[in-house]
């Protein structure tokens, strides 16, 4: 019993994320507008989430130099930039070739973490990235490769 409590919230979780993209193109506001919404409608959340995993932490995670606040800012930025655009995306594009590109930026945060930061790529992210890349040429071929195969 307890395992199955453990998970009804990822379901749920899983079930949000799942219908965002088509909460976002029913959405009678613009794509930023929709944006904001979706972000602030769940600041108290995340807020209260935040005091609670503080109360327990013996240091405080606060930003501490200028260099940190220039990380915020920068990660805050390019994150409202990545919902705007994948929101235009959402109006201008069907649901599934938005989705499709939106999902395959994990394949060039894996090579710009490559190739700017060094890090190294495990035979899993390249399993993951053959994958993916698969997925992605037997959706724009409609499956034609499967067949031709």
């Amino acid at each position: 019993m307890t395992q199955m409590k453990n998970y009804i919230p990822a379901a749920l979780a899983i079930l949000g994320i799942s219908l965002s993209p088509i909460f976002v193109k029913l959405s009678e506001v613009g794509v930023i507008s929709t944006g904001f919404f979706r972000f602030f409608l769940a600041l108290p959340f995340l807020w209260g989430w935040m005091i609670h995993e503080q109360s327990g932490a013996k240091v405080e995670h606060l930003p501490r130099s200028i260099k940190d606040y220039i990380s915020l800012f920068l990660s805050g930025t390019f994150l409202g930039l990545d919902i705007i655009f994948w929101h235009w995306s959402l109006n201008n594009t069907h649901i599934a070739n938005s989705m499709l590109l939106n999902n395959l930026t994990a394949i060039l945060v894996a090579l710009y973490a490559w190739l700017i930061w060094k890090e190294k790529i495990t035979a899993f992210t390249v399993l993951g990235i053959f994958v993916a890349s698969l997925g992605a040429i037997i959706l724009v071929t409609d499956g034609g490769l499967i067949t031709a195969l």
